[in-house]
Protein backbone atom coordinates (compact mmCIF):
# COMPACT_ATOMS: atom_id res chain seq x y z
CA UNK A 1 0.00 0.00 0.00
CA UNK A 2 1.51 3.36 -0.75
CA UNK A 3 1.41 6.19 1.53
CA UNK A 4 -0.88 8.22 -0.55
CA UNK A 5 -3.03 5.16 0.16
CA UNK A 6 -2.83 4.77 3.82
CA UNK A 7 -3.63 8.33 4.23
CA UNK A 8 -7.06 7.56 2.08
CA UNK A 9 -7.99 4.42 4.46
CA UNK A 10 -7.20 6.48 7.74
CA UNK A 11 -9.35 9.19 6.58
CA UNK A 12 -12.14 6.88 5.70
CA UNK A 13 -11.52 5.10 9.14
CA UNK A 14 -11.91 8.07 10.92
CA UNK A 15 -15.24 8.72 8.71
CA UNK A 16 -16.74 5.92 9.74
CA UNK A 17 -15.77 6.09 12.70
CA UNK A 18 -17.87 9.26 13.24
CA UNK A 19 -14.80 11.72 13.06
CA UNK A 20 -14.36 14.34 10.85
CA UNK A 21 -10.94 13.56 9.63
CA UNK A 22 -8.23 16.04 9.51
CA UNK A 23 -4.40 15.87 9.68
CA UNK A 24 -3.47 15.85 13.40
CA UNK A 25 -5.94 12.82 13.68
CA UNK A 26 -4.19 11.17 10.61
CA UNK A 27 -0.82 11.90 11.44
CA UNK A 28 -1.73 10.18 15.49
CA UNK A 29 -2.50 7.12 13.30
CA UNK A 30 0.15 6.98 11.12
CA UNK A 31 2.03 3.89 11.67
CA UNK A 32 5.35 5.51 10.87
CA UNK A 33 6.20 9.13 10.37
CA UNK A 34 5.11 11.26 6.93
CA UNK A 35 5.55 15.08 5.75
CA UNK A 36 3.15 16.89 6.72
CA UNK A 37 2.85 18.06 3.06
CA UNK A 38 2.20 14.48 1.75
CA UNK A 39 -0.85 14.33 4.74
CA UNK A 40 -1.94 17.63 3.51
CA UNK A 41 -2.47 16.78 -0.04
CA UNK A 42 -4.11 13.10 1.33
CA UNK A 43 -6.80 14.56 2.90
CA UNK A 44 -7.48 17.00 0.39
CA UNK A 45 -7.53 14.16 -2.00
CA UNK A 46 -9.86 12.50 0.29
CA UNK A 47 -12.23 15.34 0.80
CA UNK A 48 -12.32 15.76 -2.94
CA UNK A 49 -13.85 12.55 -3.02
CA UNK A 50 -17.24 11.98 -4.87
CA UNK A 51 -19.18 9.42 -1.69
CA UNK A 52 -18.74 6.47 -4.29
CA UNK A 53 -15.33 5.72 -4.42
CA UNK A 54 -15.20 6.86 -0.62
CA UNK A 55 -17.02 3.95 -0.10
CA UNK A 56 -14.97 1.73 -2.32
CA UNK A 57 -11.83 2.44 0.03
CA UNK A 58 -11.01 -1.08 1.80
CA UNK A 59 -11.33 -0.77 5.56
CA UNK A 60 -11.03 -4.16 7.46
CA UNK A 61 -12.92 -4.28 10.76
CA UNK A 62 -9.79 -4.22 12.84
CA UNK A 63 -9.08 -0.73 11.43
CA UNK A 64 -11.96 0.40 12.37
CA UNK A 65 -12.54 -1.16 16.27
CA UNK A 66 -8.88 -1.36 16.67
CA UNK A 67 -8.37 2.37 17.69
CA UNK A 68 -11.40 2.09 19.84
CA UNK A 69 -10.10 -0.73 21.72
CA UNK A 70 -6.77 0.71 22.43
CA UNK A 71 -8.57 3.94 23.88
CA UNK A 72 -10.12 1.69 26.45
CA UNK A 73 -6.28 -0.28 26.65
CA UNK A 74 -5.26 3.05 27.68
CA UNK A 75 -8.18 3.80 30.02
CA UNK A 76 -7.83 0.68 31.64
CA UNK A 77 -4.18 1.44 32.42
CA UNK A 78 -4.72 4.75 33.58
CA UNK A 79 -7.40 3.52 36.56
CA UNK A 80 -4.66 0.99 37.32
CA UNK A 81 -2.01 3.54 37.74
CA UNK A 82 -4.50 5.29 39.55
CA UNK A 83 -6.41 2.85 42.04
CA UNK A 84 -2.49 2.15 42.79
CA UNK A 85 -1.47 5.07 44.08
CA UNK A 86 -5.01 5.21 45.99
CA UNK A 87 -4.17 2.22 47.75
CA UNK A 88 -0.43 3.90 48.93
CA UNK A 89 -2.65 6.79 49.98
CA UNK A 90 -5.18 4.59 52.22
CA UNK A 91 -1.93 2.84 53.49
CA UNK A 92 -0.26 5.79 54.58
CA UNK A 93 -3.23 7.27 56.21
CA UNK A 94 -3.97 4.31 57.83
CA UNK A 95 -0.56 4.31 59.52
CA UNK A 96 -0.76 7.92 60.66
CA UNK A 97 -4.28 6.98 62.27
CA UNK A 98 -2.50 4.10 64.37
CA UNK A 99 0.16 6.19 65.34
CA UNK A 100 -2.09 9.07 66.40
CA UNK A 101 -4.42 6.66 68.30
CA UNK A 102 -0.85 5.28 70.10
CA UNK A 103 -0.49 9.18 71.18
CA UNK A 104 -3.08 9.05 73.19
Amino acid sequence: MSANEHILVIARTLELQGQEPSVALIKARLSKPMPLPAIIKGLQQYKAMPEDAKARISVTATQVVAPAQQEAEDELTVLRRELAELRLQVQELQARVTDLEGQD
